[in-house]
């Protein structure tokens, strides 16, 4: 039997047992773990972009060390889809022009040595396209300190790689390491984060977002969030999260240069924070979604522009919890998507939009779905408060994408309004496959809404 034939077979078995009734052309198991086909090497952590010609871009971690960054090699790869999501590429390492890899870990170094090996190993990618060109940008942790064990002198690293032909190719991975962590450090004065500094940080895996409305400079802006930790005891080796606060990074210059949305001394969310992602709100104000780590649920905060062309304006006081109704979910990475849509129940309403927020719907990292709230008008959204209320219990306003151990999830909006999911299952036994969906926004909504 041929390799091509088991990795069919493979699939229509994946399809019987992830629980959903999507067709088999619209899923796919791109990032494949104990399939049979020889791969006994995790994938984690899923990223994808869709370039302005709809091609879709996926990133995962390749962890060979089996753990998080910081623990020993990991690489990232991708994988392209020019139709949709119905074929994609074999995953392999991201490439330069002329063929070499550039995402790829070494392993080497100590956690007392990481600072000389940023090339340990690339996990947590975060990455986004350009509306306007081909242009797209991607960040990752790099290194070879755990992100529990880092202090300011010897920090979870950054490092960062651009593409001009929409992922085709890449540059060479650089480190922004210092340019980040010191915009936490204060200079001459300034306000600095709680504490002094950031010992730990990472940006939120997934997709980095662009805005819609604003662009100050030679790009429309670009959004990410990142988690930060502070360690007051330099002997404190705490992982309850207790330490960890949540900011939003801003940048118009797509990716070269980044500015913190805020005050470095005023996190959105201040404690308790963990795994966070953002969005813009159909007024163009920017809305955080953070994993808890003290709590189920997310923690909601909603920047409000005074000056969007100058990134003036403010944070809520504190950020709003939502538990989702009913059963509480397990604490872990979702993804938050804010869509126009058609409400079919009521076609004359031409400013209605979607929230999206993905999510295990169940106290274990198993059931990946969606959660959705309609935003018919600016009060649904007015507050943090207001923006955590109003999506239903856990049965309603919800879809089921799969009844397995599953984890980590993501999406994007295609260019046809469909959207682009990825999540972590475990589709052969093993924790974890990378799973691809196409839904059409009637699939989540059982047919209420639909893309405008």
């Amino acid at each position: 039997m041929t390799k091509s034939i088991i990795s069919v077979i493979a699939l229509t078995v994946a399809s019987m047992f992830s629980g959903n009734d999507a067709d088999a052309e619209n899923r796919k198991v791109i990032f494949s773990y104990g399939s049979g086909n020889g791969d006994s090497i995790v994938y984690r952590i899923p990223a994808i972009a869709s370039t302005r010609d709809g091609r879709l871009v996926a990133i995962a971690d390749y962890r060979f060390c089996g753990y998080d960054i910081g623990n020993g090699r990991i690489d990232l790869h991708e994988s392209i889809s020019a139709d949709g999501g119905r074929t994609w590429s074999t995953p392999a390492l991201l490439t330069d022009a002329h063929g070499n890899a550039v995402s790829q870990g070494n392993g080497e170094g100590t956690v007392e040595t990481s600072m000389q090996h940023p090339d340990c190993g690339y996990g947590d990618a975060a990455i986004a396209a350009d509306r306007e060109s081909d242009k797209m940008v991607l960040l990752a942790v790099c290194g070879r300190t755990p992100f529990f064990k880092a202090r300011r002198d010897n920090p979870n690293q950054v490092a960062r790689w651009r593409s001009d032909d929409g992922g085709k190719t890449w540059t060479e991975r650089d480190t922004i390491t210092s340019e980040i962590y010191g915009l936490f450090d204060g200079r001459n004065g300034e306000k600095t984060a709680p504490g002094g500094c950031i010992d730990a940080m990472f940006f939120g895996s997934g997709r980095i977002m662009q805005s819609r409305h604003v662009k100050a400079g030679t790009h429309h802006r670009l959004y990410s969030a990142l988690s930060g930790r502070h360690v007051s005891n330099p002997a404190d080796t705490d992982s309850t999260g207790t330490y960890i606060a949540n900011w939003v990074l801003y940048s118009d210059d797509f990716g070269d240069t980044w500015h913190v949305l805020g005050s470095a001394d005023m996190p959105p969310v201040a404690l308790g924070g963990d795994e966070p992602k953002v969005e813009e709100l159909p007024d163009g104000s920017v809305l955080l979604s953070a994993r808890s780590s003290a709590n189920y649920g997310r923690n909601f905060n909603i920047f409000r522009y005074s000056d969007a062309a100058k990134a003036t304006g403010s944070w809520e006081s504190a950020p709003a919890l939502s538990d989702f109704g009913g059963v509480q979910p397990n604490p872990c990475n979702g993804e938050i998507l804010i869509v126009p849509v058609t409400d079919k129940e009521n076609p004359g309403n031409g400013d209605a939009w979607l929230a999206l927020q993905s999510m295990t719907l169940s106290k274990e990292r198993e059931k990946v779905g969606i959660k959705w709230k309609p935003l018919m008008a600016k009060g649904d959204y007015a507050t943090a408060e207001a923006m955590a209320k109003g999506w239903g219990d856990m049965e309603s306003q919800t879809l089921k994408l799969t009844d397995m151990e599953s984890g980590y999830s993501t999406m994007v909006q295609m260019p046809d309004g469909s959207i682009a999911f990825l999540y972590e299952e475990s589709t052969y036994g093993k924790d974890y496959c990378i799973v691809f969906e196409k839904l059409s926004i009637e699939d989540i909504t059982g047919g209420r809404f639909s893309a405008r």
